[in-house]
């Protein structure tokens, strides 16, 4: 039972004293970066299991016709000035887009990261070095002709959708190339003192399991999480990613 006394509700039951509290708790706003082989429409289906939670989403548009040509802090700059009225944002990127997600917390506060099936900047050296020297990607996505086309989609990045969910999910494939955020050295100077959290696909045919279980240790200082899902569990897996998202913000809430 809940009351209202001189100080606020009042609260004698466990289970409504945590109502009470995820009610009056400040959760952040999740803001969703598309990578390079989707727009941001791949975020709808983990939105929508996000807002019958009462969690407000974003997902921020890097639109290729204007930021094809752009470096990370460009990039970063668009997606800060979109968010500019949000104060407490949890920032999560995926593929191309984890170069890109810690640069912004050059230009605005945000805390937590939340890397999904992604790329990470490595100090001091560009993309290009790291996708040539360290196997990031998978040799057979490196060497795909035409990663765009829809058999390329339902191969490499939908390996684990099906019937209707992958219908939707070849419509939601969308190039997005920025070739100077990968040729540049990384505008990162030390890694963000914020926390972050790690999805790796076990299935991914994209991203390198091995590589990610390598460089995220050493660059984020967390274990990935290993999910059995493909490249995009936005699209396959929206009900786990939406847990996963659920448990950062239920550490965040102010």
């Amino acid at each position: 039972e809940a009351r209202d006394g001189p100080a606020g509700p009042s609260v004698t039951n466990p289970l409504s004293r945590a109502i009470v509290d995820r009610m009056t708790a400040r959760l952040p706003v999740i803001a969703f970066v598309h990578g390079c082989t989707q727009g941001p429409s791949g975020w709808d289906r983990v939105r929508d299991h996000l807002a019958v939670e009462g969690v407000d989403t974003i997902a921020i548009d890097l639109e290729p016709q204007r930021f094809d040509s752009a470096g990370a802090i460009e990039c970063s700059k668009h997606i800060a000035e979109t968010l500019r009225d949000i104060d407490h944002v949890v920032l999560v990127g995926t593929s191309c887009t984890g170069i890109i997600v810690p640069v912004v917390t050059m230009v605005r506060p945000i805390d937590p990261l939340v890397f999904v099936c992604a790329g990470l900047p490595d100090i001091g050296r560009s993309v290009t070095d790291q996708i040539f020297q360290d196997g990031v990607l998978h040799s057979e996505w490196a060497g795909c002709d035409s990663p765009y086309s829809p058999d390329a989609a339902r191969r490499f990045m939908f390996n684990d959708c099906d019937g209707e969910i992958l219908e939707w999910s070849l419509t939601t494939v969308r190039a997005f190339l920025p070739q100077p955020a990968y040729h540049e050295t990384t505008p990162l100077v030390r890694w963000p003192e914020v926390s972050s959290t790690y999805m790796l696909g076990t299935k991914d045919r994209i991203i390198s399991q091995d590589w990610a279980r390598n460089a995220v240790p050493r660059r984020l200082g967390v274990e990935p999480l290993e999910v059995a899902t493909g490249h995009c569990p936005q699209n396959s897996q929206p009900a786990l990613l939406s847990k996963l998202l659920m448990d950062v913000v239920s550490g965040t809430a102010r």
